[in-house]
Protein backbone atom coordinates (compact mmCIF):
# COMPACT_ATOMS: atom_id res chain seq x y z
CA UNK A 1 0.00 0.00 0.00
CA UNK A 2 2.96 2.30 0.52
CA UNK A 3 4.26 1.87 -2.60
CA UNK A 4 1.17 3.05 -4.09
CA UNK A 5 0.62 5.89 -2.01
CA UNK A 6 4.53 6.81 -3.54
CA UNK A 7 2.85 6.36 -7.03
CA UNK A 8 0.16 9.01 -6.60
CA UNK A 9 2.08 11.36 -4.70
CA UNK A 10 4.80 11.17 -7.72
CA UNK A 11 2.33 11.22 -10.74
CA UNK A 12 0.25 14.42 -8.81
CA UNK A 13 3.70 16.02 -8.36
CA UNK A 14 4.78 15.80 -12.10
CA UNK A 15 1.08 16.74 -13.18
CA UNK A 16 1.39 19.99 -10.93
CA UNK A 17 4.76 20.81 -12.23
CA UNK A 18 3.48 20.29 -16.10
CA UNK A 19 0.45 22.28 -15.45
CA UNK A 20 2.11 24.93 -13.93
CA UNK A 21 4.81 25.44 -16.52
CA UNK A 22 2.11 25.19 -19.37
CA UNK A 23 0.08 28.30 -17.29
CA UNK A 24 3.28 29.98 -16.99
CA UNK A 25 5.18 29.74 -20.33
CA UNK A 26 3.69 30.53 -24.27
CA UNK A 27 4.44 27.22 -26.55
CA UNK A 28 8.07 27.10 -27.79
CA UNK A 29 9.09 29.92 -25.18
CA UNK A 30 12.81 29.42 -24.15
CA UNK A 31 13.50 30.25 -20.21
CA UNK A 32 17.24 30.13 -20.08
CA UNK A 33 17.56 28.30 -16.03
CA UNK A 34 21.40 27.79 -16.19
CA UNK A 35 22.24 29.51 -19.25
CA UNK A 36 24.84 26.95 -21.65
CA UNK A 37 23.01 24.31 -20.16
CA UNK A 38 19.56 23.69 -19.05
CA UNK A 39 16.53 25.54 -19.93
CA UNK A 40 12.63 25.25 -19.81
CA UNK A 41 11.03 25.33 -23.51
CA UNK A 42 7.59 24.66 -23.50
CA UNK A 43 6.28 22.14 -26.13
CA UNK A 44 2.92 20.10 -26.44
CA UNK A 45 4.13 16.11 -27.44
CA UNK A 46 1.62 14.25 -29.38
CA UNK A 47 3.31 11.63 -29.92
CA UNK A 48 6.58 9.49 -27.93
CA UNK A 49 10.25 10.29 -27.79
CA UNK A 50 10.65 13.16 -29.88
CA UNK A 51 7.42 13.18 -30.92
CA UNK A 52 7.61 10.08 -32.70
CA UNK A 53 4.36 8.17 -33.95
CA UNK A 54 2.69 11.33 -33.37
CA UNK A 55 1.07 10.83 -36.58
CA UNK A 56 -0.81 7.68 -35.34
CA UNK A 57 -1.24 9.11 -31.93
CA UNK A 58 -4.72 7.35 -31.48
CA UNK A 59 -2.53 3.88 -31.25
CA UNK A 60 -0.30 5.35 -28.20
CA UNK A 61 -3.20 5.32 -25.14
CA UNK A 62 -4.19 1.83 -26.19
CA UNK A 63 -0.31 0.55 -26.09
CA UNK A 64 0.54 2.63 -23.00
CA UNK A 65 -2.64 0.83 -21.43
CA UNK A 66 -0.78 -2.46 -22.51
CA UNK A 67 2.55 -1.56 -21.43
CA UNK A 68 1.51 0.05 -18.10
CA UNK A 69 -0.61 -3.13 -17.17
CA UNK A 70 2.24 -5.35 -17.79
CA UNK A 71 4.85 -3.29 -16.04
CA UNK A 72 2.11 -3.55 -13.05
CA UNK A 73 1.73 -7.01 -13.23
CA UNK A 74 5.46 -7.65 -13.42
CA UNK A 75 5.82 -5.69 -10.14
CA UNK A 76 3.24 -7.76 -8.55
CA UNK A 77 5.32 -10.86 -8.79
CA UNK A 78 7.41 -11.36 -5.59
CA UNK A 79 10.58 -10.96 -5.53
CA UNK A 80 13.23 -11.82 -2.37
CA UNK A 81 16.57 -10.35 -3.69
CA UNK A 82 17.34 -6.04 -3.55
CA UNK A 83 13.44 -5.75 -3.41
CA UNK A 84 14.40 -2.00 -2.15
CA UNK A 85 16.10 -1.11 -5.57
CA UNK A 86 13.52 -3.66 -7.32
CA UNK A 87 10.08 -1.55 -6.08
CA UNK A 88 12.28 1.96 -6.59
CA UNK A 89 12.23 0.62 -9.60
CA UNK A 90 9.12 0.16 -10.60
CA UNK A 91 7.67 2.91 -8.79
CA UNK A 92 9.60 5.26 -10.90
CA UNK A 93 8.30 3.65 -14.21
CA UNK A 94 5.07 3.55 -13.41
CA UNK A 95 4.81 7.11 -11.87
CA UNK A 96 6.43 8.36 -14.89
CA UNK A 97 4.07 6.08 -17.38
CA UNK A 98 0.73 7.14 -15.59
CA UNK A 99 1.84 11.00 -15.19
CA UNK A 100 2.55 10.87 -19.24
CA UNK A 101 -0.64 8.77 -19.99
CA UNK A 102 -2.93 10.71 -17.95
CA UNK A 103 -1.54 13.75 -19.65
CA UNK A 104 -2.53 11.95 -23.37
CA UNK A 105 -5.82 11.12 -22.08
CA UNK A 106 -6.78 14.48 -20.82
CA UNK A 107 -5.43 16.79 -22.91
CA UNK A 108 -4.50 14.64 -26.03
CA UNK A 109 -0.61 15.11 -25.57
CA UNK A 110 2.30 15.32 -22.90
CA UNK A 111 3.79 18.43 -21.87
CA UNK A 112 7.05 18.36 -22.30
CA UNK A 113 9.17 22.04 -20.96
CA UNK A 114 12.91 20.16 -19.61
CA UNK A 115 15.67 20.82 -22.55
CA UNK A 116 19.59 20.06 -22.22
CA UNK A 117 21.45 22.66 -24.80
CA UNK A 118 23.62 20.65 -26.81
CA UNK A 119 21.25 17.70 -26.83
CA UNK A 120 18.46 16.82 -28.82
CA UNK A 121 14.82 16.33 -27.22
CA UNK A 122 12.70 18.15 -24.39
CA UNK A 123 10.95 16.22 -22.12
CA UNK A 124 9.22 15.85 -18.75
CA UNK A 125 9.42 14.89 -14.97
CA UNK A 126 7.97 11.89 -16.26
CA UNK A 127 9.96 11.11 -18.41
CA UNK A 128 13.08 11.60 -15.69
CA UNK A 129 11.07 9.14 -13.71
CA UNK A 130 10.54 6.40 -16.68
CA UNK A 131 14.68 6.78 -17.55
CA UNK A 132 15.78 6.36 -13.44
CA UNK A 133 13.29 3.19 -12.88
CA UNK A 134 15.04 1.35 -16.53
CA UNK A 135 18.51 2.55 -14.66
CA UNK A 136 17.41 1.23 -11.36
CA UNK A 137 15.60 -2.07 -13.15
CA UNK A 138 18.56 -3.01 -15.05
CA UNK A 139 21.15 -2.52 -11.99
CA UNK A 140 18.35 -4.77 -10.44
CA UNK A 141 17.96 -7.80 -13.00
CA UNK A 142 21.83 -7.92 -13.49
CA UNK A 143 22.73 -7.70 -9.82
CA UNK A 144 19.86 -10.67 -8.82
CA UNK A 145 21.02 -13.89 -9.13
CA UNK A 146 17.57 -15.58 -8.09
CA UNK A 147 14.42 -16.83 -10.09
CA UNK A 148 10.94 -15.09 -9.02
CA UNK A 149 8.73 -16.54 -6.36
CA UNK A 150 5.56 -17.79 -7.95
CA UNK A 151 2.64 -18.33 -5.88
Amino acid sequence: MKRLFVVVILVLFDLVIKRWMDAQMDLDEVIQVIPGWLEWNLLYNEGITGGRLSSVSWVIIPLQTIILSWIFLWWSIPHDSKKKLRNLAFILVISGGLGNFIDRLFLGHVIDFIHIEGRSGIFNIADVYILLGFIALAIWTFSAREEPQYS
